[in-house]
């Protein structure tokens, strides 16, 4: 009895503990039923916003006011109230700063959000404000089904650059993120108090909204929600062409005649434009008196709205000419509205607005930004596109975007897909314009196909995340292409495992039961099991949750007679972790084709299979699996029996990594011109070769010198190693260039763990290892012949290297040995560490450091002897512009190529040891350095050099785009108004003095 009673008291502690701490229960039944539907118990919070904002362009700030009605629909008692600020991600101090330094898309600084007063029936609410995320504990717990009125006020200056989905340009705002929003608190964890770190985007409650803005009479507004009160902002002429929208026509409510100068008429008043929204997750806004206005509507009945500049509705280009842009706009976003209308469910809500600028490439509720558009690229189409098709996910099936973007982002890109082949076909990258005129010089450019290219190259490199990660704690770096690229595959393969018929049946399904509604992943997936009647819990594990890769191959094929016809056995083998169902394609002798079905299940338990093919009327020549590219096969080169397919082109070759084929080994023949002091002009062909652009990676130039006569080659091939590890290459190449010919090979490898919201830093540790050759066979092309010695020089060498990348700036160690081998005319060895710095400063000022020590010993040849200036011969032969005079010799003379001790003397010094220390304070391109080092040929240092100055240098490159990879380059003015030469006593230490350096220094 007494124990009975003592579990009787605990039970009643611990459910009173939980009502005092505001936990869920699931007092109203399951929330999330097994089949994807919502539950009997299912609940969502309601916000509804009464907002009053006022616009000073001016001042470039806002102010607003208003009431925010919050109904707790759950079954728990809230204390209280949690609130998003996101303009508070723009402060100094803000978490995502704290986080990534230099935020990714944004640089700018502003005081962010000040929240004057938080109100309730009276009383003022205390405001707890950390980062982006604010706290007002409420005077009255909230209750199950109660309501309540928060009066807020706040005020914040706008961006004066359109960053981070917020700011302005000039006279344009894009008013995002602008007012205090709830946070959302659901089923799952309660508050979601997950800061606004920039990168991901928003987790919002639905709600209905009434909102007045005021601007200058001048300024046009474009809104989510419906416009309530035209009449009192439009002149007579423009009300009754809004109000004479069409489906078939587009009209020009404001003309660009009625814009900019002929409102400035207007700037002295002011106007307010109310709107009102309702089952919207958010609200925002664009404002500018340069709008030109056009309207069209859906054949449902919405309103099509664009807004864009006068300049900005037709694009020119030379060569291209007049190009259609934002003249056919709001025709675009009608078709692409009722495109995913038929496709995955009715666009519900009255209006669709599209506006140029000045965010570029964002979405909220019944408005999108899109860019302004060119001649030249479909970048305006395409973002259109993309944009709209938000409108489904995340605003009607409003998802978790902030813990699980690919529910938002990857799905809205697969759609996206589906919506640019209905309406450009596979030609999809240029403007229609740029098609019609040069279709014939531009390799095919299917938008699908376009990003696959870079997924597949991560997938290979091993450089993707699980879909179920949180979007936080992905690494930036690896964000975008599993986030949009592979989520869009893999939606393209669910759709061909359930059949395009059965996959829209089943997105429309989870369109319905999801629609103003907060599905999880998981959801998602039971709707679609439910609908198709199919157990797929292999496909969501190996796509959704793991990183495993598809690689499936054709092994080869045979032919046997039988009757009148023939039978062939096609041998398959699936070489990666993961199975699908794939598509096989048989062609045969007779030039026909036959495609067969291979089940997923042929691969759950064996990694070969034969297929039996039966009855065929000739012979089968070729197999090819998955003909139509869909599934995310990491190496189409043995997809196909016999030898790889191989694409071949003529000329410069410049669009190749961004329009690489998938299947195919791409080569391509093109001109190569070179230039020497002896050889003069050098003319000749490169004939270039990869697969997607990185593996198999081969080049071989030949040029002739028109001066000399004497013909010039170089060959080199690269590939991955992926059979040992995904993170190793190796290289190859030879030459004969410039008088001097040698052979390399090397191996190198890297390993990193990128950085991501739960860790404070990234690190990588990189191995490297060769041996090479170069001799000199021509001393003639030498412009120095003191710096090469006469001989084979044989080396080999070993390197490591280990780094680390903070918020604050990033550090790494080098270590190298470098020694003469048995076949080499020098017996010697070198060692080498360098140690390097970069950390930001307050101010925007950041510093750079770096420490160098090398020691060598035998008979070191003078091409690869450590300098005090800058790089050794050999390491410059690498160059074209340090191989080879190609300038007068006054400005050789400024030249500096960064590498040694990076002392700024006025001749080379060399030795078997060197030590140096160098130091950079930099803001923006400006710079001011400092750098010292001693230099011996045996262990004793007496003389110190030493330099002092300021430079201008820009640096290109140093990341990725389109997943090209682009190393940094610099190139830099250097001034050292001061040098210490102990070898040159009688120089001035002061002087005037400069160098040129191409290359990255620090």
């Amino acid at each position: 009895m007494t124990l009975i009673f003592f579990s009787y008291i605990l039970t009643f502690a611990l459910l009173s503990l939980s009502l005092v701490a505001g936990e869920r229960t699931n007092a109203r039944g399951i929330t999330r039923d097994g089949n994807g539907r919502p539950g009997p118990g299912y609940w969502q919070q309601q916000v509804h916003y009464r907002l009053d904002a006022t616009l000073r362009p001016g001042e470039h700030r806002l102010d607003g006011a208003g009431t925010v009605t919050y109904e707790n629909n759950s079954p728990d008692t809230l204390r209280t109230i949690f609130w998003h600020v996101y303009q508070n991600i723009f402060r100094k101090d803000s978490e995502a700063r704290k986080v990534y330094g230099d935020l990714p898309r944004s640089r700018r600084l502003t005081e962010g959000m000040t929240v004057d007063s938080v109100v309730v029936e009276g009383q003022l609410l205390p405001v707890r404000v950390h980062s982006t995320i604010m706290e007002t504990p409420l005077v009255h717990p909230l209750l199950p089904g109660g309501r309540i009125a928060i009066g807020v006020r706040w005020w914040y200056d706008i961006p004066q650059q359109a960053e981070m989905r917020s700011g302005s340009i000039g006279n344009d705002f894009g008013m995002c993120q602008w007012y205090p929003q709830i946070a959302v608190y659901d089923d799952r964890r309660g508050w979601d108090t997950t800061q606004y770190m920039g990168y991901a985007e928003f987790y919002t409650e639905y709600g209905d909204w009434q909102v007045a803005i005021h601007v200058p009479g001048d300024y046009v507004v474009a809104a989510t929600g419906m416009l309530e009160n035209p009449a009192d902002v439009l002149t007579a002429a423009q009300l009754a062409r809004y109000n004479a929208a069409t489906s078939d026509s587009t009209i020009a409510v404001i003309p660009a005649e009625e814009t900019d100068a002929a409102r400035s008429g207007l700037h002295g008043e002011e106007r307010a434009w109310h709107f009102t929204a309702q089952r919207v997750r958010d609200f925002a806004w664009a404002a500018s008196p340069k709008y030109v206005w056009d309207v069209t509507k859906t054949t449902q009945g919405a309103r099509i709205n664009a807004f864009y500049h006068p300049d900005e509705r037709t694009a020119s280009f030379p060569f291209v000419g007049a190009a259609h842009n934002w003249d056919v706009g709001a025709q675009l976003a009608r078709r692409t509205i009722e495109f995913y209308s038929s496709r995955f469910g009715p666009y519900v809500y009255p209006q669709a607005t599209v506006v140029s600028g000045p965010v570029t490439g964002m979405e909220y509720p019944m408005l999108v930004f899109v860019s302004s558009g060119d001649a030249v690229t479909a970048e305006m189409e395409q973002t259109m596109i993309h944009e709209l098709g938000h409108e489904w996910y995340p605003m009607m099936i409003g998802s978790d975007e902030t813990t699980y973007a690919p529910m938002d982002e990857g799905f809205n890109t697969f759609i996206t897909s589906m919506c640019v082949a209905n309406e450009r076909g596979g030609n999809a990258m240029f403007t229609r314009e740029m098609s019609a005129k040069f279709g014939g010089l531009l390799p095919p450019n299917d938008e699908r196909l376009f990003n696959m290219r870079p997924l597949l190259r991560a997938e290979r490199n091993g450089r993707t995340q699980s879909l179920l990660t949180p979007s936080y704690q992905m690494p930036p770096s690896q964000y975008g292409v599993t986030v949009y690229n592979k989520t869009a595959a893999v939606m393209m393969m669910l759709r061909d495992v359930l059949g395009p018929d059965m996959f829209e049946r089943a997105m429309k399904e989870y369109y319905s039961r999801w629609l103003f509604k907060h599905p999880m992943p998981e959801d998602f997936f039971h709707t679609i099991e439910d609908v198709s009647g199919r157990d797929l819990t292999w496909f969501w594990h190996e796509w959704f949750e793991e990183t495993w890769t598809l690689d499936l191959a054709v092994c080869g094929v045979t032919n046997e007679p039988s009757g009148s016809g023939w039978n062939a056995a096609i041998r398959l083998r699936n070489l990666g972790q993961a199975v699908m169902p794939a598509t096989v394609r048989l062609r045969l002798a007779d030039g026909t084709a036959k495609d067969i079905r291979v089940p997923e299940t042929t691969w759950m338990y064996r990694r070969n299979a034969t297929v039996r093919v039966n009855d065929l009327p000739a012979k089968v020549r070729r197999v090819e699996i998955d003909p139509d590219q869909i599934l995310l096969d990491v190496d189409r080169l043995n997809n196909t029996s016999g030898l790889p397919n191989v694409d071949f082109g003529f000329g410069l070759n410049l669009l190749n990594p961004l329009l690489y084929p998938l299947d195919a080994y791409r080569m391509n023949l093109g001109p190569s011109v070179g230039f020497n002091a002896r050889d003069g002009f050098e003319l000749g062909g490169n004939l270039t070769g990869s697969y997607l652009n990185s593996d198999y990676d081969f080049s071989l130039s030949a040029r002739y010198g028109l001066r000399s006569g004497i013909p010039d080659f170089t060959g080199s091939f690269t590939t991955p190693l992926q059979f040992f590890s995904r993170n190793l290459s190796t290289t190859v190449k030879g030459y004969r260039l410039d008088g001097r010919s040698g052979y390399e090979w090397s191996v190198d490898g890297i390993w990193r763990q990128p950085k991501d919201l739960l860790s404070s830093y990234a690190r990588f540790f990189g191995v490297s290892t060769s041996i090479f050759s170069m001799a000199v066979k021509d001393a003639r092309y030498l412009e120095r012949p003191t710096d090469w010695a006469m001989g084979d020089l044989v080396a080999g060498t070993i390197g490591l290297r280990y780094g680390s990348t903070y918020s604050w700036g990033r550090w790494d160690v080098r270590m190298g040995d470098e020694f003469g081998t048995v076949w080499s005319s020098f017996n010697y060895v070198k060692y080498t560490a360098d140690a390097r710095l970069d950390a930001s400063l307050s101010g925007g000022f950041r510093s750079k450091l770096r420490l160098f020590v090398g020691s060598s010993a035998g008979d070191v040849p003078p091409q690869t002897a450590f300098s005090l200036v800058q790089a050794s011969p050999r390491e410059q032969f690498e160059s074209w512009w340090f191989r080879t005079p190609w300038t007068t010799a006054s400005l050789r003379e400024h030249l500096r190529s960064p590498g040694g001790g990076n002392v700024f003397l006025s001749r080379d010094t060399t030795g078997l040891n060197l030590a140096s220390v160098n130091l950079e304070l930099r803001r923006g391109p400006f710079v001011l350095f400092a750098d010292a080092g001693v230099l011996s040929d045996s262990n004793e240092y007496r003389d110190v050099y030493s330099d002092a100055g300021a430079a201008f240098v820009l640096t290109f490159g140093g990341n990725a785009a389109f997943d090209v990879d682009l190393p940094p380059f610099g190139i830099g003015f250097y001034v050292p108004f001061y040098v210490n030469d102990p070898t040159r006593p009688k120089d001035d230490a002061f002087a005037w003095r400069w160098n040129i350096v191409l290359g990255v220094r620090l």
